[in-house]
């Protein structure tokens, strides 16, 4: 996010004791799979299809698309001034991701369609379900779904940096302002919800976004897994 923001530790590295640390403790089986998904391998050695950077250029959209919307929820309903300031605040940089897939996708001649596929679309709903039930379980399934793009294209960023053709994409989620603010993110999960609210709510996202990286790869490579 903002460049003035300055983080102690890295999203991964979480103090000891915190409820986002036990989080990260028991979900780090599925963090290492999301980094091994054949999508962000593809992604790193320079081997991956148009079919599948297609698929998650349109996939992608829609699913920020759903976000900005849900993400409504919390500028209404969050627990202090400071989850209002810091969701509210992460509006204009949704935007300017949209503008970078549109300007992508019309590059590229794609159409994104009226509406996402299955995995995407049960995706948007679990989130939409997650935000709908209170301020506890918003944060915390907000949190997850940034910490695991962030691990994500971290995990490509370790292998090949920022150059290529897709540097750009791979700084906007793996600088340290995104990480920075992927960090507070998790300092008001733990601050503002309990292990019992957030545990299924992280675990179901993370799965998530391991079957999502699995879908857009098999659009790609074969028959779509959904």
């Amino acid at each position: 996010m903002e460049a003035t923001r300055h983080m102690s530790a890295p999203p991964d590295r979480r103090p000891a004791g915190s409820l986002t640390a036990a989080l990260l403790e028991s979900e780090r089986d599925t963090l290492a799979r999301i980094a091994d998904e054949p999508f962000l391998s593809g992604l790193a050695e320079g081997s991956l299809t148009d079919a599948c950077l297609d698929a998650w250029l349109c996939e992608d959209w829609h699913f920020v698309t759903s976000m900005r919307r849900t993400l409504g929820v919390l500028v209404h309903d969050g627990p202090d001034e400071e989850t209002v300031d810091l969701v509210g605040g992460a509006f204009p940089v949704i935007r300017a991701e949209l503008d970078r897939f549109e300007g992508e996708i019309e590059r590229r001649g794609l159409d994104v369609g009226p509406a996402p596929g299955r995995v995407v679309a049960d995706f948007n709903a679990a989130v939409h379900s997650a935000f709908s039930a209170g301020p506890a379980s918003a944060l915390a399934s907000y949190w997850a779904l940034e910490h695991a793009y962030w691990w994500a294209w971290s995990r490509i960023r370790e292998r090949i940096g920022i150059s290529g053709p897709y540097g750009g994409w791979i700084d906007n989620w793996s600088s340290p302002e995104f990480a920075a603010f992927v960090s507070e993110l998790a300092d008001l999960v733990d601050r503002h919800s309990e292990l019992s609210v957030a545990a299924p709510i992280v675990r179901d996202v993370f799965a998530r976004e391991r079957r999502l990286w699995r879908y857009l790869w098999d659009i790609g490579t074969g028959p779509p897994a959904i």
